[in-house]
């Protein structure tokens, strides 16, 4: 599924008022939406009409109130169900919508915490960002380069002997997803190999 905004991180930003999901030969006619945030209470919103002929099957809906100003994460729970023609029926995922200042910096300058991954800068394909991290501890990374987007950029920097722990700055590149990813162990860092049932941007380490 490849959904927008995308699942797991991304930045206030690049939240629109339309939220979509599309499936390769899916048939929404009969899905239905339903958002909850993080409190678990209901979120209102307009199912637009179901349009096929135009690339992958897509569902679109527009959400009330969402909160794109707040200056903590702040998380929502989407669930489609009624799905037909496609190998599952419903579908779940989490938004995760984070503060542009979470970013620290401007342009292609972003101080980022050892727990953001690389799709909290989700949507800017292409482009190079200088990475600067402080001490800190290392979280997951899956894959060698190009890392899944899920992973801890800084660790991702000590894997590729860009940075120690005690921290640094570097270059990464934003990349399109891959459809696998291989772990290894470099650096004193072992990384995972994983196989995404979903789509989550890429990065690599440049310099």
């Amino acid at each position: 599924a490849i959904t927008w905004p995308p699942h797991n991180y991304v930045l206030q930003t690049l939240v629109y008022p339309r939220w979509s999901i599309a499936i390769s030969g899916a048939d929404f006619s009969a899905a239905t939406v339903s958002m909850t945030d993080e409190s678990g209470n209901a979120v209102t919103l307009t199912q637009l009409s179901y349009v096929t002929g135009y690339g992958d099957n897509t569902l679109a809906w527009e959400p009330s109130a969402i909160n794109t100003t707040a200056t903590t994460d702040v998380t929502y729970q989407v669930t489609v169900n009624g799905i037909s023609g496609a190998s599952i029926s419903t579908y779940s995922y989490k938004v995760i919508i984070i503060p542009a200042t979470d970013l620290g910096g401007t342009g292609t300058e972003a101080s980022l915490a050892w727990d953001k991954a690389g799709n909290s800068l989700k949507g800017l394909y292409n482009q190079r960002f200088r990475i600067t991290c402080a001490a800190g501890s290392m979280n997951n990374v899956w894959g060698s380069g190009p890392y899944a987007g899920t992973s801890s950029v800084c660790t991702a920097g000590v894997h590729s002997g860009k940075i120690t722990t005690a921290g640094g700055s570097f270059t990464i590149l934003i990349e399109r997803a891959q459809t696998t990813y291989t772990g290894s162990t470099t650096n004193g860092v072992t990384t995972y190999s994983w196989t995404p049932s979903f789509t989550t941007d890429a990065f690599s380490v440049v310099d």
